[in-house]
């Protein structure tokens, strides 16, 4: 963050200098920005931006916790079936 802001102090825009760390800033977000940077609405983009990001991640959320229980019941029919093998097969 700190690359970042040296460099948008230097004059460079923020959008080129957040496309160098592809990792942590994705090319929507980079287009995102430069588009608000040429429409002279960064403020409303960064509110869209916080928006959108918020919901990403309560949809990634909803979409795990909807998939812990049936994970679990897989796995514990699993475990049963091969204990029940290892039962039947034993004796």
């Amino acid at each position: 963050v700190s690359e970042i802001a040296d460099e948008v102090e230097g004059g460079a825009k923020l959008s080129s200098s957040l496309s160098k760390y592809p990792d942590a800033f994705s090319d929507f977000y980079v287009n995102m920005v430069r588009s608000g940077e040429e429409s002279g609405k960064l403020n409303q983009v960064f509110t869209f931006l916080a928006d959108y990001l918020d919901r990403q991640y309560a949809l990634t959320s909803k979409t795990k916790n909807a998939l812990i229980y049936p994970a679990f019941v897989i796995g514990i029919f699993f475990v049963v079936m091969s204990w029940g093998f290892g039962w039947s097969s034993g004796g």
